[in-house]
């Protein structure tokens, strides 16, 4: 090798080292390439919403947290700060009420049960509210606010301590927009002392804020643990208006017209994106939407919004041909519905004006995955994912709660959380979140206390209503607080059948049966196969109806294994008597000439020992 040469190799090395260097001097991060762990497509929502403490542990909470100044990061150079300042770190930015997970774990073993149940279940995706608050102390007055909260509300410390740090995982963080801090123009929230922004100097505030969160995040260092970034929770409920706006005039005289601020949450989704594509990991997406399971806002709310970030319309609601707003982007990654319904709507809930569905109806929105992607194709954003962070449904009954219908089953909620994952995987839904661990605990924010469908939701039970103190409730009594019920145990299974599915390629499988449905998931160990009847659906027979023989088309395999997807038990409780690997029935069947016969009743089954169906 020629001097030259070796002269030019190295200026190469030493040009590719300063580029190198120069990215994580401005991000402060060095980042090297690996395997990225599989994201489980199946979550759960806001487990530490409510993790239920006594005045001990409030005392132990308080005695062993401590209020924190929190400061910009300082830029670093392999891990050396360039410059020294305060605390080892930049600018003052928040202040935190800050516990070590040791210590937290002590105040709490609640939600380290919590913990221990959800890796249990195989989640590594959950989602946990942060809201937008402000500390109030002589001290840090007016700086953004984050960790421990008051009684009920311990939520993202915990999450974010536990569940992030002590046990590796990502979690989703869905931000609450409205804050205490209110500037002339900015959008005052009905009875709650609250407003969202509005103004320039509220926009200003926000992003004061949502630096310090990422400025938390990076102290935790949690930031590369976020997926999903949540602008805001249902905004087509907060962002409502009294009388129309521009938007509203284009429906003058249809009855019923959602009336919304709907710039106001466009502008906001704007001004954010720059700071969280600055900030936020590369995996981190941007989540918009968050259409309410009861609301009718879709061409009030959800579409001029889309129409704004597509360049479709101006702020005033006038059309427009602009490219889409944030560099051609759009400003988001991904859209959010939620989709609480009974358990007869597994595929999207039916939202009705009125409430109840019954006629004259006004408006009626199915919260489906082909209605959402209807609504994004339709306005410019085609390539955009869809995501659900927040849907399930009850079991029991309660005479007393509003959204409450029928009585269901611990079987039929088990059901529905099965059919719901899996069709919500094949029509292109890329992380779809269960709520929650836990049935809630009746706090104020609880509309109804105790008598809320949310008190009889959760995979866990609460042991609420205790003997003698019924209130039209059933079960009655409660079975007991953490006793999982049929619901947990089928989580588990479906997480742990599916696990290492090629998740873009879930394919549905026509069967040519009126109400049975087939979906096909591809492994590494073969094909993967779940199939369901509504037997709600069709005009069955009384004998019918607890089960239907049914016969499929197969290739390539002499004999399958059919395996029921709920536990083959009434209860979750004698579900977990009898043992996690003694709970699911399974058999096994001859293919006979290419076809195979079997009863498929009202539980899910899983279909295994397959090569490949025929076409």
């Amino acid at each position: 090798m020629t001097p030259e040469i070796a002269i030019m190799k190295i200026s190469k090395f030493i040009l590719v080292l300063i580029v190198i260097l120069t990215i994580g001097l401005v991000s402060g991060k060095v980042a090297f390439a690996g395997k990225d762990e599989e994201v489980i497509p199946f979550g759960l929502n806001n487990p530490f919403k409510h993790p239920e403490s006594d005045n001990n542990s409030e005392t132990c909470l308080q005695n062993n947290s401590v209020l924190t100044p929190g400061h910009k990061p300082v830029r670093q150079w392999f891990g050396f700060p360039l410059s020294q300042s305060h605390n080892s770190g930049g600018q003052l930015s928040y202040v935190e009420r800050h516990i070590e997970p040791e210590a937290l774990k002590k105040c709490l073993p609640n939600a380290c049960g919590y913990m221990e149940d959800i890796k249990d279940i195989g989640v590594n995706v959950i989602s946990q509210h942060f809201t937008r608050r402000y500390d109030e102390s002589p001290l840090y007055k007016g700086l953004p606010y984050f960790g421990l909260e008051e009684a009920g509300h311990k939520n993202h410390e915990i999450a974010i301590q536990l569940y992030v740090k002590g046990y590796n995982n990502y979690f989703w963080a869905a931000i609450a927009t409205d804050s205490t801090k209110y500037f002339p123009g900015d959008i005052k929230i009905k009875g709650g002392g609250r407003s969202l922004p509005n103004s320039d100097a509220g926009f200003s505030e926000w992003k004061k804020w949502l630096s310090a969160m990422f400025d938390y995040l990076d102290s935790h260092k949690a930031t590369d643990k976020l997926l999903y970034l949540q602008l805001g929770n249902e905004p087509d409920g907060d962002y409502v208006r009294s009388r129309e706006d521009i938007r509203g005039e284009q429906n003058k005289g249809k009855k019923g017209a959602p009336r919304h601020h709907w710039y106001a949450y466009a502008r906001l989704i704007e001004e954010s994106y720059e700071i969280i594509k600055n900030r936020a990991g590369p995996r981190t997406k941007i989540v918009i939407g968050a259409m309410g399971a009861g609301s009718v806002a879709l061409d009030g709310f959800q579409r001029p919004v889309l129409e704004y970030l597509s360049g479709k319309i101006d702020e005033k609601g006038n059309s427009v041909h602009r490219e889409r707003r944030c560099a051609g982007t759009g400003c988001f990654d991904a859209y959010d519905y939620h989709d609480f319904s009974e358990y007869k709507q597994y595929q999207g809930r039916i939202a009705c004006k009125p409430r109840n569905c019954q006629p004259p109806v006004e408006i009626k929105i199915i919260k489906s995955p082909r209605t959402f992607r209807q609504l994004l194709n339709e306005t410019g954003f085609p390539d955009k994912d869809l995501v659900v962070q927040q849907g399930g449904t009850y079991n029991g009954y309660d005479s007393r709660a509003k959204k409450i219908g029928e009585y269901q089953s611990e079987e039929d909620q088990a059901s529905y959380l099965v059919k719901r994952a899996v069709y919500l995987a094949a029509y292109g839904v890329k992380q779809a979140q269960f709520g929650t661990y836990i049935e809630h605990f009746p706090y104020k924010e609880d509309k109804g206390g105790i008598h809320n469908w949310f008190t009889l939701m959760g995979l866990v039970y609460n042991g609420i209503p205790e003997s003698g103190k019924c209130e039209g409730q059933l079960p009655c009594p409660d079975p007991g607080k953490d006793v999982k019920k049929l619901s947990y145990y089928a989580y588990k299974f479906l997480i742990e059948k599916l696990k290492g599915s090629d998740w873009d390629n879930v394919k549905p499988i026509e069967t040519n049966t009126p109400s049975v449905y087939l979906y096909e998931f591809s492994k590494p160990q073969g094909l993967l196969y779940v199939a369901w009847r509504d037997w709600w659906d069709v005009n069955d027979t009384d004998e019918d109806i607890a089960g239907k023989k049914i016969t499929l088309d197969f290739a390539k395999a002499e004999k399958i294994k059919i395996t029921e997807a709920v536990p083959d038990y009434a209860t979750g409780k004698e579900a977990g008597i009898a043992g996690y690997e003694n709970a699911f029935y399974s058999y096994s069947k001859d293919v006979i000439g290419g076809k195979v016969e079997f009863t498929l009743d009202k539980k899910p089954v899983y279909i295994e020992g397959i090569s490949k169906l025929t076409e």
